[in-house]
């Protein structure tokens, strides 16, 4: 079956990609109104135009808090509004990363913890648990050389590689907001 149409919601973003008419169109909403439209080749590429608009949007918004960490109670509300989005594999990994030993945790042990078979599943999953609370509360994100777009798993946690696999450590205000919103 053909997809005719893509959505996302991130903060105060509705994101849309669909087939009218014939043509693709791109269009985020913000507040019930039209704040962008545009036009593009297919559905992906209307679906990563919208996509790039509303990350510069966040970043935007980031850079504004001027390099200031969120405080537990802010992210305690951005968990709770994000909280209807999130689904079993990301609580799993979440908790397991609240647990983990100093809260560190691989993401083959993240992927272990949802039941998933590789890291692969962990990373697209994690960084998506990342990515809405990104939206909610934008901090500055360091980018992905390859991509050049933000790693939204940093939203969460401080990363680093160690030979082939990445260490995350989960931020304590996170971890305090996640278990006070009850997703850890």
């Amino acid at each position: 079956m053909n997809e005719t149409a893509k959505s996302d919601e991130v903060g105060p973003y509705r994101l849309v990609a669909l087939l009218y008419e014939g043509e693709y169109f791109g269009v985020v909403y913000t507040n019930g109104a039209k704040a962008l439209t545009v036009k593009g080749a297919n559905l992906d590429d209307c679906f990563a135009q919208v996509q790039a608009w509303t990350s510069q949007r966040l970043a935007e918004k980031a850079r504004a808090r001027n390099g200031l960490v969120p405080e537990v109670g802010e992210l305690t509300a951005a968990f709770r509004r994000i909280e209807p989005r999130v689904h079993d594999g990301q609580r799993a990994m979440l908790r397991a990363h609240v647990k983990a030993k100093d809260r560190r945790i691989t993401a083959t042990e993240l992927a272990a913890a949802a039941e998933y078979k590789g890291h692969e599943a962990a990373n697209l999953h994690y960084g998506r648990l990342g990515w809405l609370l990104y939206g909610e509360v934008p901090t500055d994100l360091p980018e992905s050389p390859r991509e050049g777009l933000p790693v939204y798993t940093f939203a969460l946690a401080d990363g680093e590689r160690q030979g082939a696999e990445w260490v995350w450590t989960l931020r304590p205000e996170v971890a305090a907001a996640a278990v006070a919103a009850g997703l850890a």
